[in-house]
């Protein structure tokens, strides 16, 4: 899974959970269970900053 249009200029600390439902059309519930499974990581949780969300990258997992 990886993004469909990659935005230039988009800010390292992730996407909104609501736009990545929107995006993958998938409910609330399971993008959590993504998170739950390591698709996706969690990048930031604040007070009034919401849950930012990030798509995990496979080559990051592969020993060099």
């Amino acid at each position: 899974m990886t993004p469909k249009d990659p935005t230039p200029g988009r800010k390292p600390r992730g996407y909104p959970i609501a736009e990545v439902c929107a995006r993958e059309n998938i409910s609330r519930r399971t993008a959590w269970r993504w998170i739950e499974k390591g698709v996706l990581k969690i990048s930031r949780v604040g007070p009034r900053t919401g849950v930012r969300v990030q798509y995990v990258d496979p080559r990051d997992d592969d020993p060099k």
